[in-house]
């Protein structure tokens, strides 16, 4: 007659392992990325907004900006 006993210890036995095995079966899954992509390479106007006052005043919508960056 075989006693079984309580699991205390911190590692599965392979009987335990192999019950919770879900991977058998599993397909695998796309992986699904847009086809386009914007480049941001070439020149950028911009401004240091120090007052913190860009997104108040539309600067977004037009703005006489200060600096070039290439």
């Amino acid at each position: 007659m075989e006693q079984t006993h309580a699991n205390y210890g911190s590692t599965k036995t392979m009987e335990e392992t192999l019950e919770d095995d879900t991977s058998m079966g599993v397909l695998p899954r796309a992986v699904l990325r847009p086809s386009s992509f914007i480049l941001l390479d070439g020149e950028w106007n911009f401004a240091i907004d120090s007052a913190d006052k860009g997104i108040q005043e539309g600067w977004f919508l037009g703005h006489a900006y200060e600096h070039r960056a290439k």
